[in-house]
């Protein structure tokens, strides 16, 4: 008897609930808030890695650049120490302590004998001694620096012809101020000394170089 009343009780109440009772929560197919589906995470982690390779680019990019503008630093900071070096020897010797050969021995308007410093010369040093910027492979004397003057095709003598287009200034200059323009050798009585410097190194780009022209004017 106790068995069939139970029964009879589940069956009233199941028939409520289909004519408008409360009814057992149905389980929803939706996924729960904090989850996340497979297609989400790679979707997220392709963008993730898209950004990563944007940043590296950018990181990438701003490290050459910065290479790029210490080898220049470097560069500018050599040529103005070698043009300080220049002007800072006896006027009458400049084109004969830069222009000969290095340690080929001449005779100064100031002693009695000296060695050329030659047409070559070294850029900046770190700790170890060692250029910062590399040689151009194929440079004979390993250094990055190299000094000019306007001489005739022998190299021997300082000519005013030319003069102006080697500096860039486009006329020629009155090296030796006596109001000709001419082609004697004026390398014994300039009052005028135009200089090109030249510094050519390997850098993290590929071969560079930096160009300095200056005048010096007698003192």
């Amino acid at each position: 008897m106790g068995r069939r009343n139970r029964g009879l009780a589940l069956l009233i109440g199941f028939r409520r609930g289909r004519e408008g009772g409360a009814c057992p929560p149905k389980l929803s197919p939706q996924r729960s808030v904090g989850g996340f589906s497979l297609l989400e995470v790679m979707v997220a982690l392709s963008v993730l890695i898209i950004g990563l390779v944007g940043l590296l680019a950018v990181i990438a990019s701003t490290t050459r650049l910065n290479a790029l503008s210490r080898e220049n630093l470097v560069a500018r900071r050599s040529a103005e120490r070698m043009l300080e070096s220049m002007r800072n020897t006896p006027w009458k010797d400049i084109f004969k302590h830069y222009h000969l050969k290095a340690n080929d021995a001449y005779t100064p308007a100031a002693s009695v004998s000296a060695v050329a410093h030659g047409p070559d010369f070294e850029v900046e040093k770190n700790d170890a001694g060692l250029q910062v910027l590399r040689p151009l492979s194929g440079d004979a004397d390993g250094k990055c620096g190299k000094i000019y003057f306007p001489t005739d095709a022998s190299g021997s003598d300082l000519l005013e012809k030319g003069s102006g287009a080697f500096v860039g200034s486009g006329a020629d200059l009155d090296l030796d101020r006596n109001g000709l323009i001419d082609t004697t050798d004026v390398s014994k009585d300039y009052k005028l000394l135009p200089v090109r410097l030249v510094i050519e190194w390997e850098g993290i780009s590929g071969p560079r170089s930096l160009t300095y022209h200056h005048v010096f004017m007698e003192r």
